[in-house]
């Protein structure tokens, strides 16, 4: 929208005369189509991340703007064949760039398991959900949880509660009272199912 905001400012500035001409239309396009080149680079040059202090693993050179949307798999190839082969050009642990987003791939379980098992305190965590955390007031939820103090007090309470056989042993009793009287339910009255399902 920018791009096409700042080709719109531009057709409008004073100094340029329109007239109907087809030859003088083409060479309008093609400063337009430059302009346009040029004001996505700027654009691109300035909303991309920063270098960053540690460099990065080996991995396949990106395009400017799509990075290496080409090298992740395509739909006709299974996953697992195409991140071997990747695996076998790039080592174990790579790197791809897709529109700016860094994804480091990690091709061997024993890395997997030291990196993202053993200090999963500084080098795993889980993505923020915008939409669900912020938008619709989910972020409470210990599905929404980053890493971190809340997150391990919220998964300690939960498993205190049903983190175990004796733990969940006290709510049986309750389990049978539901499906006993949601079988009578269906047994009286079978064409509301999705209703006795709800309730």
């Amino acid at each position: 929208q920018l791009a096409v905001s700042f080709l719109v400012f531009f057709r409008l500035l004073p100094f340029e005369v329109r007239t109907d001409a087809p030859a003088q239309m083409s060479s309008y396009l093609v400063v337009d189509i430059v302009l346009g080149g040029i004001w996505i680079y700027i654009l691109k040059a300035l909303l991309s991340p920063k270098k960053l202090p540690v460099p990065l693993p080996p991995g396949p050179k990106g395009k400017p703007i799509i990075g290496n949307l080409n090298d992740l798999p395509q739909p006709c190839v299974q996953e697992w064949v195409h991140w071997t082969k990747h695996k076998e050009l790039y080592g174990p642990i790579s790197c791809v760039q897709v529109l700016g987003q860094t994804i480091i791939v990690l091709n061997d379980a024993q890395y997997a398991i030291d990196l993202l098992e053993k200090r999963s305190t500084t080098m795993s965590d889980r993505p923020s959900m915008v939409f669900a955390n912020e938008l619709c007031g989910w972020g409470g939820g210990l599905f929404a949880q980053m890493y971190g103090d809340q997150f391990k007090w919220l998964r300690k309470n939960l498993h205190s509660v049903i983190g175990s056989k004796n733990a969940v042993a006290k709510f049986y009793g309750m389990q049978e009272r539901e499906v006993k009287r949601f079988c009578y339910r269906v047994l009286k009255d079978p064409m509301k199912l999705q209703q006795h399902i709800k309730t």
